[in-house]
């Protein structure tokens, strides 16, 4: 084959490369909207709930329980303590919880189990739990507002099971999937 004919096929590679995309992507279009699911009453707060309705973007959120070291120097699910790497943070947060533990944030499948796991939940309040479960909202606020807020860290949990803590409705309005963050 001469070089003009190799330079030909080339091209003619590239274009049917770049107008078969062009049909998938314009022509086929491809479906970008998800229909909503109805969540059940009863399963509004859990995990599980959701993995039926949306088993996609579940198995999506199950990726936060991956335990292999991150690429970066930001997270990944292995805990390990602020504190131990630099002990100066033990003077800077004297005073604050955080003197006491100071560990990195693990992906969202962790966040009830971490803070359960915490040594800093003695003394704590309620206001700890704000981000870290779907009860907070659909329950605590909608009920009493931020009263919560002010109580006991251990009364505040005491109720939440499991499946309850950090999940879809954490972020989403379970009716309506809308961020609500």
């Amino acid at each position: 084959m001469s070089k003009m004919q190799k330079c030909i096929a080339g091209a003619l590679v590239l274009c049917v490369a770049f107008f078969g995309l062009m049909f998938a992507r314009v022509i086929a279009k491809p479906a970008t909207k998800f229909e909503l699911a109805q969540i059940p009453e009863d399963q509004k707060l859990t995990r599980m709930g959701y993995a039926k309705a949306y088993p996609l973007q579940f198995e999506s959120f199950k990726m936060t329980m991956d335990t292999s070291p991150s690429p970066t120097k930001y997270g990944g699910a292995d805990a390990y303590s602020h504190l131990t790497e630099q002990p100066e943070q033990i003077e800077l947060f004297k005073g604050y919880k955080f003197s006491i533990q100071y560990d990195d944030d693990r992906g969202h499948w962790y966040a009830g189990v971490d803070q359960l796991n915490s040594k800093r939940i003695p003394g704590q309040l309620g206001s700890c739990i704000v981000c870290k479960s779907s009860y907070m909202y659909d329950v605590y606020f909608k009920q009493s507002g931020w009263d919560f807020a002010s109580k006991p860290f251990d009364e505040i949990a005491a109720p939440i099971k499991e499946d309850e803590w950090f999940g879809c409705s954490s972020c989403h309005d379970p009716d309506t999937m809308k961020l609500r963050i």
